[in-house]
């Protein structure tokens, strides 16, 4: 199960905060009898004015910041870098002994949900607002095409119950994914978007969910302006990250190696997307790496995943069939 984070210590802090602040007011309502009557007072009475306006700044910046919300995250990638763990060397073991069976395929399904209910807390609690999580695989060919495959527990129920029976579409297709398969720019590591309908106004957002979910939005101009009516997305800020491996060409220091230099082969799995309802949730200088983090721990999970059950069924091609019924394919 995804980890649970601690309400109690939120609670102790909101009321201590309340209790130094009723202090503080006190303390001014009280002045005239606490502070004396005279030049080194009204000193004393300038200086407490001072300190404690500097600290209520002080103290609504950090909060407007959120930076506390980041002392959640380490539970979040513990457990979806001990699942990676655990469920890696289960089907090794399995695989080794030649027990590896269907059940373990559903075993895998579940703990890569579970996974992925994590990552939707983790962003949940960061944005403060609800995040739906998503893995979109990546198949490879002369025109490259993108599938659902994966969502966190609550997206599955609200919107996922048909994503077996949706058709790959072309990456073309998902501005968010072909921009960071095409190496836009500033698209590169990821792409953020914090307000999609806009962004669709200006003609430079594209996606097939909105002929799933209800048919193309509208455009009503008031005033010079226009506003997007029937908005049938479930989400309006976006923030997807490469599942990938991109290695780099190494000179052994000021030595360069001998015998041809090959060009960098980026290797893709698929895409990491997390969304939510509101916008302006997610930071480019904070979130970029959280999500980083986690799509390169999947790509070692899907990457091994896939190796592993490649062996297994080429040396067994009579269980085949059966162990790749739910499993995608890289």
């Amino acid at each position: 199960m995804p980890p649970k984070t601690n309400k109690f210590s939120s609670y102790f802090n909101a009321f201590f905060q309340a209790a130094a602040a009723a202090a503080s007011i006190f303390a001014f309502i009280k002045i005239e009898e606490i502070i004396p009557k005279d030049s080194a007072g009204a000193i004393y009475a300038i200086f407490l004015v001072a300190v404690t306006i500097s600290l209520a700044g002080y103290i609504f910046l950090i909060h407007s910041r959120k930076l506390h919300r980041y002392a959640d995250i380490p539970p979040f990638t513990h457990h979806v870098n001990h699942t990676i763990r655990t469920v890696l060397t289960r089907t090794r073991q399995r695989m080794a002994s030649g027990t590896l069976t269907s059940d373990d395929i559903e075993e895998i399904e579940l703990s890569t949900t579970s996974m992925l209910d994590a990552i939707s807390h983790c962003f949940s609690i960061l944005t403060g607002a609800q995040c739906g999580v998503c893995i979109k695989e990546l198949q490879h060919g002369k025109h490259p095409l993108l599938k659902t495959i994966y969502r966190d527990s609550l997206s599955m129920h609200a919107r996922g119950l048909d994503d077996s029976q949706q058709a790959p579409h072309p990456i073309e297709e998902d501005t968010p994914c072909y921009s960071i398969f095409r190496s836009m720019p500033s698209c590169d590591r990821g792409y953020i978007c914090n307000n999609v309908p806009d962004e669709w106004l200006l003609g430079r957002y594209q996606s097939p969910s909105f002929a799933r979910y209800g048919g193309t939005p509208q455009s009503l101009p008031i005033l010079g302006m226009k506003i997007v009516r029937q908005w049938n997305l479930r989400y309006k800020s976006t923030f997807v990250s490469p599942i990938r491996y991109r290695p780099h060409n190494r000179s052994g220091g000021h030595i360069p190696r001998p015998g041809p230099q090959f060009a960098q082969s980026i290797r893709y799995w698929g895409f990491l997307c997390v969304d939510a309802k509101k916008r302006n949730l997610f930071r480019e200088e904070r979130h970029r790496d959280v999500l980083a983090s986690f799509s390169d721990s999947l790509f070692i999970y899907f990457n091994e995943l896939h190796d592993i059950i490649d062996r297994y069924t080429n040396s067994k091609p009579w269980k085949k069939k059966q162990l790749f019924k739910n499993l995608p394919r890289c």
